[in-house]
């Protein structure tokens, strides 16, 4: 074999007995000897670990690995390439095929870079074909970076060859237990990558399933896979010092990505959503909150920042100095917290209307006379009141509020 250029193919199969056969064999109709293909069988409870085994008696470049229970498409890719021989890795998925002189066209470019990008097709069962992916020119090796300001962007991992050497001291890994698994991986892989090649060429035929999780948008699997997808992305933004280019390219993937998220989002979920991000970490309670009130068009709270919210999750009792739209967009970032807000504030020399609002009492501050240390005031005002505010809650010795950021 040749192991200089040896690629290691990595299909992780869960019940899929009806396609996996399809994939294996437009790949090893090319008859390249020097190939290994890894098959994950991911506990699959169809028939699949049988054709499976037809094809490593029949070929003893396949080889098979079973996970002890069903672990997703992370895992076992992560699992495929711990187990690989091959110097590059191509990801496919096992109900999709390969265009039959894919590989032997991809090793012309494989020496010396870290990614090797292709096109696609997508074909649904039907057998109608959609527009090919890509852009316009075929590229010269250029950074990964680069690549991304030249409006290339992927959200599938299989559309490309890594070289393995490369995922694994960039320590490029795929989150595991969520779907959309994909799209940070190619964001990262890209960032990270000295030198990549776009060859404009069809090598992946991408078969669109009408049941697939991706053409099923808005349910909750899909929102948390997305979400996750972003806090990892959202990570990856802070683990470094970037310079000015890879900020831009990455300020605008997140952006690209926060509204996928959005739109994912269903309200008749909210209840189990919520109940699912408090099994979370503090900084992805923060981002789902953010999330949350920006979801509801709110101008005025999406830019808090997380003190605030710490702040208004530790506190005894929770006030708001406002009774306008300010304080509306407050009173469901305090809902979302668990907090329940004690009664709201208005200054001394504005009527009062009404004693409640939305049930709870309105007071003048001269007429506030419990608030305790560790209850906090949220001023919930216009920018231009809130000096004035600041310098009467100061007068009466009241140190435990917040000011809104300022709306630009």
């Amino acid at each position: 074999m040749n192991f200089e250029y040896m690629l290691t193919i990595i299909i992780p199969v869960y019940n899929r007995a009806e396609f996996v056969g399809r994939c294996l064999d437009s790949i090893l109709c090319q008859n390249i000897y020097d190939l290994e293909i890894i098959c994950v069988n991911d506990a699959s409870t169809d028939n699949t670990e049988n054709v499976l085994k037809k094809y490593t008696e029949n070929y003893n470049n396949v080889h098979v690995y079973t996970n002890e229970c069903n672990r997703g498409q992370g895992y076992s890719r992560n699992r495929g390439v711990e187990l690989a021989s091959g110097n590059y890795i191509w990801f496919v998925d096992s109900d999709d095929m390969v265009d039959s002189e894919a590989i032997s066209e991809q090793r012309k470019y494989l020496a010396e870079n870290d990614i090797v990008y292709f096109d696609s097709v997508r074909v649904d069962e039907r057998g109608k074909i959609f527009r090919p992916s890509g852009i316009d020119e075929q590229l010269i090796p250029i950074s990964g970076v680069e690549f991304i300001q030249r409006g290339f962007a992927t959200a599938s991992s299989c559309f490309q060859v890594f070289r393995r050497t490369f995922l694994i001291e960039k320590n490029v890994r795929f989150r595991e237990g969520y779907y959309a698994e994909d799209w940070v991986y190619g964001i990262k892989s890209l960032v990270l990558a000295s030198r990549a090649v776009y060859l404009k060429k069809t090598f992946y035929i991408y078969i669109k399933s009408e049941n697939s999780i991706s053409n099923n948008e808005r349910n909750v699997y899909a929102f948390k896979g997305l979400f996750m997808a972003l806090s990892d992305l959202d990570e990856f933004c802070c683990s470094c010092d970037w310079d000015d280019s890879t900020c831009q390219v990455l300020i605008r993937e997140y952006a690209r990505l926060y509204r996928y998220v959005k739109r994912n989002y269903n309200i008749f979920h909210e209840k189990e959503l919520d109940e699912w991000v408090n099994t979370l970490e503090e900084n992805q309670k923060h981002l789902y909150w953010f999330v949350k009130a920006d979801l509801f068009g709110r101008k005025f709270t999406q830019n808090m920042k997380w003190e605030i919210l710490e702040q208004i999750k530790s506190a005894e009792a929770v006030y708001i100095f406002g009774v306008g739209d300010v304080a509306m967009e407050v009173i469901p970032v305090v809902d979302m917290l668990n907090k329940r807000v004690k009664a709201y504030i208005v200054s001394d020399y504005i009527p009062i209307g009404k004693k409640a609002y939305y049930g709870v009492p309105v007071y003048h501050l001269s007429e506030i006379k419990d608030i305790e240390k560790n209850d906090l005031i949220i001023v919930a005002v216009l920018n231009r009141y809130k000096a004035d505010i600041s310098k009467s809650l100061d007068a009466k010795g009241y140190s435990n509020y917040v000011l809104l950021p300022a709306i630009k």
